[in-house]
């Protein structure tokens, strides 16, 4: 049961990065994209 726990921790903690690094990501193509309108 323990161990399970520190998996699922560990599991949703690499989750978390991915769909961090995503929304990341995503800021940055629409950071591009209005600064390309603006100019």
């Amino acid at each position: 049961m323990g161990v399970d726990l520190v998996y699922l921790r560990g599991f949703f903690h690499i989750g978390e990065f991915v769909s961090g690094s995503r929304l990341t990501l995503l800021k940055k193509s629409i950071m591009d994209s209005s600064q390309i309108a603006i100019y």
